[in-house]
């Protein structure tokens, strides 16, 4: 159940369906009911939920200019139902001097947290950075969010991005962890 109202929660829209669900919840029982005391506090609660639904709206008009303004600079690759960013730049047909590298950002910071080490190498190794899903471009993905998940997710992302290892895997603060996870997972 935890994890259904965290998916819900996530979408974009969800302040909206809520505000709207209490708004027609406050105007069935206004019409339900005749009680002076309740009245009052159904419309303190009509105004939360307008109040909600204008934060909500403004949220989504924000969120729509800052996507047009900001495509994904990479490719954004199905995982099963959800998508994943994945900018994969440099040499790619064996010129290289060694495996590609592929950064992790600490927290759940997007990769563009990497950025400047990516533009670094990218002109002499195959350099990648993934956004794990809830973070930068990609989708919020399945909940619960565990390690173990995100490890399969960014081992999914590169093979449906086309990127073949060996990989070196590159990771601050919790992207360490999730590097060391992937690299025990997948020793080759």
């Amino acid at each position: 159940m935890n994890n259904m109202l965290y998916q819900f929660l996530s979408l974009d829209y969800s302040g909206l369906i809520i505000a709207l669900f209490l708004l027609a919840l406050v105007v069935w029982v206004l019409r339900r009911s005749r009680s002076r005391s309740l009245t009052w506090m159904l419309r303190l609660i009509a105004v939360v939920a307008m109040v909600l639904a204008v934060g909500a709206v403004s949220h989504l008009v924000r969120v729509f200019k800052i996507d047009a303004q900001y495509p994904p600079p990479g490719k954004m690759v199905d995982v099963g139902g959800y998508r994943m960013h994945v900018l994969a730049e440099g040499p790619k047909d064996g010129t290289t001097a060694g495996p590609a590298i592929v950064w992790f950002p600490g927290s759940h910071s997007g990769s563009v947290g990497f950025y400047d080490f990516h533009k670094s190498v990218r002109d002499q190794v195959r350099s990648i950075m993934v956004d794990r899903p809830g973070s930068g471009w990609s989708d919020t993905g399945p909940f619960p969010r565990t390690t173990a998940r995100e490890a399969d997710e960014i081992m999914l992302a590169l093979d449906a991005a086309g990127e073949k290892g060996p990989f070196i895997w590159a990771g601050h603060s919790f992207g360490g962890l999730l590097a060391a996870n992937i690299a025990r997972r997948s020793p080759e």
